[in-house]
């Protein structure tokens, strides 16, 4: 059946054809007959064009919307009304699927999932920044442009939540993608943007939706009880990190989860190796000078960085015995310490340790204990279930070895960054005579990280 708006002319726009409709109301392809570009016009359903009050609440609305320039928000040209009093916004017009129309076809590769969430968020980032809070992200309302993402409908959902309108066929802030204090009736602010965001991301991972029921009420009973399903990514190994933003973006208490899509923003582009500065506005990274992310690389420089710190203990006013030149110090490697954050780096602790014990025994500058002997010493210590870095067991190191110095290596993860310090203690007192630190490094790949920190540990000084 033909639309009888297909074929005629609004104001100065001929529409073309029909793209799609919902709730909140039916899309076309127009041509601007003044201008020569190809529209989007959105024609808003009948009964919000009633009365005066709500037009003039949508057009506020939009207007708000309308200021926020974005390159992942919709462009709003204008707001017009037809002859029989219709609203109708007139947007760009994209070439593209909408991200519903690519989920049919089952979930999205990780990079590109990922990649979408960013762009999702960092537009989401500016519009809060605006005070404009979109309340209703899905699927249907983010188109894939070329290689941009483009956020619809900003404004209008809050519009037709302020005017409590039911239409048949349809739910407003489609249930599925509804953050708790939604489902609850509450008033939804950013953090329920992000929450919206968390489920899509979830959706383009695994393909289907974390939170299902029957109908509306058994889904909004699952969005407010249920626990988060586990992030399963058929066939492949999700990144480092993707649970931990998926788990925090979807936390039933809104206080804990990210308090601002920058947040978010952020942290999916550092899981990309990528980072976002302070205009939102999204740049490569580049690697700090000297740093090295291959595990295979071994740490053939370690040695200067030991000798740049004698040299810098002596001059500190260290005692000139504790590393006295006519003699190989002897001293001992303690267990890396790990205090990123990260459980998953327990389980390379010991082989970093071994690489930079197998490093330090081809020095002529230090006598460094065997590994094997090492974890000789230390095996009481694992036997006991203790930990290998504590006190007693580095005590038990230094004691059994007659080492004069103790290298204490610690791997550290803040606000975004890893990098590595490395103390060197007198043995005899147990307190540090040098501190070296590694530059921040940004990065998503954490094995390969630590691995290779030592490399710009050893040049660091």
């Amino acid at each position: 059946m033909t639309d009888p708006l297909v074929g005629t002319a609004v104001a100065h726009y001929e529409v073309l054809a029909k793209l799609g409709g919902g709730g909140m109301g039916v899309v076309y392809t127009a041509r601007d007959a003044r201008l020569g570009r190809l529209v989007a016009l959105k024609f808003l359903p009948p009964q919000w064009s009633h009365d005066d009050s709500a037009k003039q609440r949508f057009l506020r609305e939009a207007q708000a919307a309308s200021a926020t320039h974005h390159r992942n928000i919709c462009t709003i040209h204008d707001i017009e009304t037809t002859d029989d009093g219709r609203l109708f916004i007139v947007m760009a017009y994209y070439e593209g699927q909408t991200l519903k129309q690519r989920l049919e076809a089952g979930a999205l590769a990780i990079e590109e999932a990922v990649e979408i969430a960013a762009q999702v968020a960092e537009g989401l980032a500016k519009a809060h920044l605006e005070g404009v809070v979109h309340r209703d992200i899905k699927p249907g309302n983010l188109i894939m442009a070329e290689d941009d993402v483009k956020i619809l409908d900003f404004g209008l959902a809050k519009f037709a939540n302020a005017l409590q309108l039911t239409l048949e066929g349809s739910t407003l802030g489609t249930v599925a993608y509804m953050s708790p204090e939604q489902t609850r009736g509450e008033e939804a602010d950013a953090r329920s943007d992000i929450w919206a965001v968390g489920v899509v991301l979830y959706e383009m991972l695994t393909g289907t939706l974390p939170f299902k029921g029957a109908y509306p009420e058994a889904i909004s009973h699952a969005i407010r009880n249920d626990p988060t399903p586990p992030l399963v990514v058929a066939g492949k190994d999700t990144p480092l990190g993707l649970n931990r933003i998926v788990d925090r973006a979807l936390r039933k208490n809104a206080a804990e989860r990210y308090q601002s899509a920058r947040e978010l923003a952020r942290d999916l582009r550092l899981l990309q190796g990528r980072t976002i500065p302070l205009d939102l506005l999204t740049a490569p990274l580049v690697a700090p000078p000297l740093v090295r992310v291959h595990r295979a690389r071994r740490w053939t420089s370690l040695p200067v960085l030991i000798a740049a710190s004698l040299v810098v203990a002596m001059l500190a006013g260290v005692p000139l015995w504790l590393f006295a030149p006519v003699e190989r110090v002897p001293v001992v490697v303690a267990p890396v310490v790990n205090q990123t954050g990260y459980a998953e780096l327990e389980a390379y602790r010991r082989a970093l340790t071994q690489e930079l014990v197998a490093e330090l025994s081809e020095s002529s500058m230090v006598r460094v204990l065997p590994y094997d002997r090492e974890l000789q010493i230390l095996r009481r210590f694992t036997g006991a279930g203790q930990d290998i870095s504590s006190r007693e067991a580095i005590q038990a190191l230094t004691a059994t070895s007659g080492a004069r110095v103790v290298i204490v290596p610690t791997l550290l993860y803040e606000n975004g960054a890893w990098r590595a310090r490395v103390e060197f203690r007198d043995a005899r007192t147990a307190t540090n005579r040098a501190v070296q630190e590694t530059n921040r490094i940004v990065s998503s790949l954490m094995k390969d990280t630590v691995y290779g920190m030592m490399p710009q540990v050893a040049k660091a000084t």
